[in-house]
């Protein structure tokens, strides 16, 4: 798994030229012999390499268009594939502590795979690189910045020392800490595509090997567009980076804070829950709390969302992606909300994206277990991907995923 030398080729797949050029210009190399004057190719201006971006973007997107059933229908009409647990709701707090109970055992059994060690070394250079270019761009995008309100401040412009502490490249680091694993996953996802689904199907493998095979050889119906994860992480930086500015204006930053929790917050957790945070984040003693209630929550969910991934693209119809994330939000945002509390420590957190993404196998064996007992209880008339196809196991009366409800399953008499 030489996932160093797939990000090297890409890098020059995408700003060396297209592949007709390196065609030609390997012929010219293998002709040298033969002729009495060689080619002399001129180096690539910049508005060449944005061409060769933009096209390769686009035709990334062509490429990879979805072909699952419902894809782009009416999501208002689709969620009546299940119902949600909400905040407001006691089974919402059970089935978040059965996320943490996903995240830790997850993690365990990751650990505890040899080729997920592995694989995780071989990457450790590429997330570096990505957590420090992060780090740079922040530095110098606010640094001009910086430096006109000091010279605004040296000749007697007075009451800008908030704008001056507000883009100081460790407060910004600690404001869009919680966004930062979304710029490695878009590093990984893109840069070395099989990573990903090599530490999932690693933890996988070793867990149920019957559903591995099964989910390994299943066809890839939804792949990854790169433009449409430009356009997503583009959009939740600039909504961040105008909350956070808007945030320290007097007044107006309190109703900006409050309509943006609304706004991040009705759909993953009901309206109930988003009005009052909404509330929160007018009352100054409880502001911070709710601007730190709303960045996990759009972490939290993005991540989640980035991390099922390697098992949504496998799956025939976009209504089973909706069943999963109503039925079981609460299991979702649990694991997600730890792995985003993990991901986000500066410097560190980041590396250990592959032990996240690898236990989200034991997250969707588990998600499958408990739809399975539920199909055979009649809870449920959905059946997902590779749920039939789940190795024989015995409910663990020590866990809490099985047991928080007493399931009374019929046997059928001949």
């Amino acid at each position: 798994m030489e996932y160093y030398s797939q990000a090297i080729d890409l890098v020059k797949t995408t700003f060396g030229g297209s592949g007709g050029e390196a065609k030609i210009e390997e012929e010219v190399t293998t002709t040298t012999t033969t002729t009495t004057t060689t080619k002399v190719k001129s180096p690539k201006t910049l508005k060449s390499v944005i061409g060769s971006v933009k096209e390769t973007i686009e035709n990334d997107a062509e490429k990879n268009k979805s072909q699952r059933l419902n894809e782009g229908g009416s999501v208002k009409k689709l969620k009546k594939v299940s119902d949600r647990k909400t905040p407001f709701s006691g089974g919402f707090y059970v089935k978040l502590v059965k996320g943490g109970y996903c995240f830790l055992k997850g993690t365990y059994v990751t650990f505890k795979e040899e080729k997920v060690i592995k694989a995780f070394l071989s990457t450790l250079k590429i997330i570096l690189f990505g957590v420090l270019a992060s780090y740079l761009v922040i530095f110098f995008m606010t640094f001009p910045i910086r430096l006109f309100v000091s010279f605004l401040t040296w000749i007697g412009i007075s009451h800008l020392e908030s704008i001056d502490e507000m883009l100081d490249t460790k407060q910004v680091i600690d404001d869009i800490a919680y966004f930062i694993p979304l710029v490695v996953v878009g590093t990984l996802r893109y840069v070395v595509p099989s990573f990903n689904e090599d530490m999932f199907f690693f933890v996988l493998e070793s867990q149920d090997k019957k559903l591995f095979s099964y989910l390994k050889d299943s066809k890839i119906l939804k792949t990854y567009p790169m433009i449409g994860y430009l356009k997503r992480f583009s959009k939740l930086a600039v909504m961040g980076i105008l909350v956070m500015i808007f945030g320290y204006i007097p007044y107006i930053g309190d109703f900006v804070l409050a309509v943006a929790q609304f706004y991040y917050s009705y759909k993953p957790l009901g309206q109930g829950t988003a009005f009052v945070l909404s509330l929160f984040s007018l009352y100054s003693p409880t502001k911070r709390i709710a601007a730190n209630i709303l960045k996990t929550s759009m972490a939290a969910n993005s991540l989640g969302k980035e991390l099922l991934e390697v098992y949504f693209m496998r799956l025939p119809d976009y209504k089973q992606e909706l069943y999963i994330y109503r039925r079981f939000y609460g299991w979702i945002f649990g694991f997600s909300m730890l792995w985003t509390t993990v991901l986000r420590f500066p410097f560190v957190g980041a590396i250990f994206w592959g032990i996240a993404q690898g236990s989200t196998g034991f997250l969707i064996l588990k998600l499958l277990q408990r739809n399975k007992l539920k199909y055979d209880n009649k809870e449920t008339e959905v059946v997902l991907l590779g749920q039939d196809q789940l190795s024989d196991f015995q409910e663990d009366s020590s866990s809490p995923l099985l047991t928080s409800k007493k399931l009374n399953l019929k046997t059928k008499v001949n």
